[in-house]
């Protein structure tokens, strides 16, 4: 039988129990207060973080009635409160997605599953947005659905950056398969991680094909030299660009061509790479090779007519001697005599030959040391016959006169250009007869700081100056600067094509020097070639780089020119030494910008010919704003007087293009320095 619970009897222990249940009852009512506060703290905390969530929030019924949003759900659709509630959000579709979205959305969510996607919905005022949805659903006790629960991110701002890359890839897709060059893209180890449609057609290649090859290995014709790739990719990696000609070499055939190619590093998305431009020169190369034969025929027409004169009289002496020794067979004296001037007549006509031959000879165009005096001589050994005896050719040479870097035979020929333009200057004298007379003379020299602006020569380069002069007809002033142009000419029509000047003005810049003409009506014309110069006694690059490494640039330059490219290149090599660089693209920007900033920058590089504003244009007008203004012209040919005159009067600096990187930088930093200035 169960015990029975025994009950107090006495008053004080029923007391004593009924205090200890209450102390009891106090208790549990203490804990039941502290949970049901924490409970509703939490309710709070979670109802301010929906109410305040970023996201949209918005909770349904079983059949999709809206039971609740948040305010962010009312701000991002534009829908008051009264007008959602009860409502479904398909009050939200745009009308731009497909009806199966929406079904597979709601058969996901019925399932009991979570459904995750992007959708395009439309605000109360019309305007769409995109939104990253997940919707899942929400259970009672029992395990039944009886909401479903809406997070939304408003997504619009990356769905429209995405497009832009989107499009912008595309575009630069299409652009990077019409340009004209093919474009490779290396890692820095070289290999090939892209390549463009040009590329594939112009080494015959297929995409899978290029991706396997190698420029060095496979692309490259053995008649480069094998250090030059290796070396010029080196500094490319190093972050120097690169550019250089270059024979390439087809796989399929074996076909080798003539290119250009200019090596860049690049970062594209995170990723260290080469973009190798190679452009086909062929067409360019042959067309120059035609230009340089047809100067060589024009010239060998001149030469062959007086050279026909001097193998004559050559030949009447082996001829008249040969019968003065049949003449005087007995007399042993006469005999030897006579022998020894047909040799020395022989030898001469042998060695007129050769020169005639060297000199015709085609080769291809080098880069090399350049003995200058040694083709003044042959020159004037040759054409000393060509220029007729009615005209004295002398000549003085310093003995010591210094080597320079180009080709030798291109060089002869404008040379020989320049003696054949002065003969021809003076034959068009009023009175051809009188004495003519034609000087030479090969000097070394350094720029000096009066005549580097109008050379476009750094001042106190090395150089040689090589100076032709006549006593003819002069040159008029209205034409002077026209001269040089191609097809220009004064002689009457079928006389001359107009390409002999401009072969040698041609040739003159590719040694990267500059021309001069002085002249005065009826008293003839004076030409001055000034090349750069070997020099044994000064090492100029290294107290270039030197300079550059011992100081770093920090200033703000403005670069200004007309072209993207030289702004592009100028840019790189400017802020690859530490300057700050700011672009226009013509004086009139020029002009703006230096008003809002002139303070700010410490030096303007302008491009003397531009559209709009030319360069001497933009600096007048710059010094009106600044008149301590510091700049440098760069520019391929200043052929106006006015130009040149501003620059000799303002003593401001100039370099010629194309020009060394070296030398560009050391001119910038003795600017802004001060130096020559």
């Amino acid at each position: 039988m169960a015990e029975q619970p025994v009950h107090p009897t006495d008053p004080a222990q029923v007391i004593e129990a009924l205090q200890r249940e209450l102390a009891e009852l106090r208790k549990r009512e203490l804990v039941h207060r502290s949970v049901q506060d924490k409970l509703e703290s939490e309710v709070r905390i979670w109802s301010r973080a929906v109410e305040q969530s970023p996201a949209s929030i918005v909770i349904t019924d079983v059949s999709g009635k809206i039971e609740y949003v948040n305010p962010k759900f009312t701000q991002a659709s534009g829908y008051p409160l009264s007008e959602l509630i009860g409502r479904n959000p398909r009050i939200l579709k745009s009308g731009n997605l497909p009806e199966l979205v929406y079904r597979q959305l709601w058969e996901t969510i019925t399932s009991g599953a979570e459904w995750k996607g992007e959708l395009l919905n439309r605000k109360k005022n019309g305007e769409l947005y995109w939104e990253f949805v997940t919707i899942s659903p929400l259970r009672d006790s029992t395990g039944q659905i009886t909401h479903f629960l809406g997070i939304k991110e408003d997504i619009t701002k990356r769905k429209r950056v995405d497009e832009a890359l989107r499009i912008s890839e595309e575009n630069l897709r299409v652009i990077f398969n019409s340009v004209y060059d093919a474009i490779f893209i290396h890692e820095l180890n070289g290999t090939v991680i892209d390549v463009n449609e040009k590329g594939l057609k112009m080494f015959g290649v297929t995409k899978e094909q290029a991706l396997t090859l190698s420029m060095k290995d496979d692309l490259s014709s053995k008649e480069n030299a094998l250090d030059d790739l290796p070396a010029y990719w080196k500094k490319a990696v190093l972050g120097e660009n690169q550019f250089f000609e270059w024979k390439a070499r087809r796989p399929a055939d074996d076909f080798t061509f003539d290119v250009e190619i200019f090596l860049r590093r690049l970062t594209l998305r995170g990723r260290e790479a080469i973009l190798a431009a190679v452009r086909d020169v062929t067409d360019r190369k042959r067309m120059q090779q035609q230009l340089f034969r047809a100067q060589r025929i024009d010239s060998i027409s001149t030469v062959v007519g007086s050279i026909a004169h001097e193998f004559n009289n050559t030949l009447n002496n082996v001829l008249g001697f040969s019968n003065l020794i049949r003449k005087y067979i007995q007399d042993q004296a006469k005999v030897m005599k006579y022998s020894t001037a047909i040799e020395q007549s022989v030898m001469r006509s042998a060695d007129l030959g050769n020169r005639l031959l060297a000199f015709a000879r085609e080769s291809k165009k080098e880069s090399a040391p350049v003995d200058v005096a040694h083709i003044v001589n042959e020159l004037i050994t040759v054409s000393g016959k060509t220029i007729g005896g009615a005209i004295t050719v002398t000549h003085k040479i310093d003995p010591q006169l210094m080597r320079i870097v180009g080709d030798g035979q291109e060089l002869s020929q404008a040379l020989f250009n320049l003696l054949i333009n002065a003969k021809e200057a003076i034959a068009a004298r009023k009175d051809p007869s009188a004495p003519g007379a034609i000087f030479i003379a090969a000097d070394n020299s350094l720029v000096s700081e009066t005549l580097a602006p109008k050379l476009m020569l750094p001042a106190g380069s090395p150089c040689i100056v090589l100076r032709i002069s006549d006593n003819g007809v002069g040159i008029p002033e209205d034409i002077i600067e026209r001269i040089f142009d191609p097809f220009f000419t004064t002689k009457e029509r079928g006389r001359g094509a107009g390409l002999g000047l401009s072969f040698v003005f041609s040739t003159v810049r590719s040694h990267r020097g500059a021309i001069t003409v002085d002249s005065e009506l009826g008293k003839g014309a004076t030409f001055q070639v000034y090349i750069p110069a070997l020099d044994p006694k000064r090492i100029a690059d290294e107290r270039i780089d030197n300079l550059l490494k011992s100081k770093k640039g920090i200033e703000t330059i403005l670069l200004v020119d007309d072209e993207s490219a030289m702004r592009e290149i100028g840019t790189d090599i400017l802020e690859g030494s530490g300057y700050r660089v700011l672009t226009a693209a013509d004086g009139l920007e020029a002009v703006d910008i230096y008003k809002s900033k002139s303070k700010e920058i410490n030096l303007v590089i302008l491009d003397l010919v531009m559209p709009k504003m030319d360069g001497g244009q933009t600096f007048l007008e710059l010094k009106k704003i600044n008149p301590k203004v510091k700049s440098i012209f760069c520019t391929g040919f200043a052929s106006d007087a006015i130009i040149t005159q501003l620059l000799a009067e303002e003593n401001i600096p100039a370099v010629q293009k194309p020009f060394r990187q070296e030398e560009f930088l050391h001119m910038v930093q003795e600017t802004l320095n001060g130096v020559g200035v």
